[in-house]
């Protein structure tokens, strides 16, 4: 089952997800937060098991995207670390965990970013339970064939 939360830009759905985290059992979930510095001009990304942290987008003169200049390789290292938990995951007969990617937006609609990683985990939640975080005005612009419920209304 995919649950999505959703909302603007800056209405606090990676706050909403990281305080869902926290009330669950952090133990029950794999995959990626998203979180940024108070000026919003740097965001990190970091996996919810292992606590590592990588810098993914920073704002910049020159910028790929937007307004921000970001690293590929922390976007591939996210779909291959979360690629590879999902089909640990599967292998696994019982205790299943929830899959989270936090934020998909403008740049894997792009088949861009977490591209790769949405798209399987995506598949993941058609057997098992996920959770993406999307901006409000990017979830008509997916396709989820599978159907989604929304985490928080």
């Amino acid at each position: 089952m995919l649950k999505i939360i959703t909302g603007n830009k800056s209405s606090g759905k990676s706050t909403k997800l990281r305080n869902y985290i926290e009330k669950k059992e952090k133990n029950n979930f794999f995959g990626f937060i998203s979180f940024c510095n108070e000026e919003r001009n740097k965001y990190w990304v970091k996996n919810i098991e292992t606590g590592e942290t990588w810098l993914l987008l920073w704002e910049s003169s020159t910028p790929k995207y937007s307004r921000f200049d970001y690293d590929e390789n922390v976007f591939k290292k996210v779909n291959k670390e979360l690629k590879l938990r999902i089909k640990e995951e599967l292998e696994k007969s019982v205790n299943r965990k929830i899959g989270v990617l936090d934020e998909v937006g403008r740049i894997e609609l792009d088949s861009k970013g977490f591209n790769e990683g949405f798209l399987a985990l995506l598949d993941y939640s058609k057997k098992e339970e996920a959770i993406i975080v999307i901006r409000q005005n990017f979830i008509n612009e997916f396709s989820f064939s599978q159907g989604y419920e929304l985490l928080f209304d």
